[in-house]
């Protein structure tokens, strides 16, 4: 009983060790992993910007034209 009780508290310790050394190597293999969605979000409020600005210029050409044909008439 006490045989295979040590022995699955090694396995388990071995597993710990093994998935804290991973954790430990992803870390130091992307230094700035709590950073990851930065890039995203500044992605994202850059599409933002460019559309507000293309639906605005829109609003503006439809007026222009809109008003340049109510003139022709």
């Amino acid at each position: 009983m006490y045989l295979s009780l040590i022995t699955l508290i090694t396995l388990l310790n071995g597993r710990r060790e093994e998935v804290s050394e991973r954790l430990q190597s992803a870390r130091t293999q992307d230094a700035d992993w709590r950073e990851r969605g930065s890039l995203t979000l500044e992605q994202a409020i850059i599409t933002a910007v460019v559309s507000a600005a293309a639906i605005a210029l829109g609003v503006i050409v439809v007026g222009a034209v809109t008003n340049h044909q109510s003139n022709i008439k």
